[in-house]
């Protein structure tokens, strides 16, 4: 792509599980590392490519996996949101 040119609609444009993928892959790829699998629920997030390599670097920095800082991030506004109009009960809600 000729950097001169607009981006398209889909350029320029990463799911932060991407990111994570071939952040997990790199991982991987170290001698002697174990990951232990997860059966958590996954949630994909569309967002550019700058808010995604400034996440990054915010996670490293406080030592913290994209995903872990991710799931910190919700369950702080989950608090906040909470202590504001009080707790939110799950079974009133209609699931999906």
């Amino acid at each position: 792509m000729h950097p001169q040119q607009p981006l398209g609609p889909r350029q320029g444009v990463y799911t932060l599980s991407t990111l994570i993928l071939y952040k997990s892959i790199y991982t991987l790829s170290i001698p002697n590392f174990k990951i232990m699998p997860s059966k958590k629920p996954i949630i994909a997030v569309r967002t550019t490519n700058n808010i995604i390599e400034k996440f990054n670097i915010i996670c490293q920095e406080e030592h913290r996996s994209m995903s872990n800082y991710a799931e910190k991030l919700i369950i702080d506004a989950i608090k906040s949101h909470e202590s504001k109009h009080g707790e939110i009960k799950l079974d009133d809600m209609q699931q999906c």
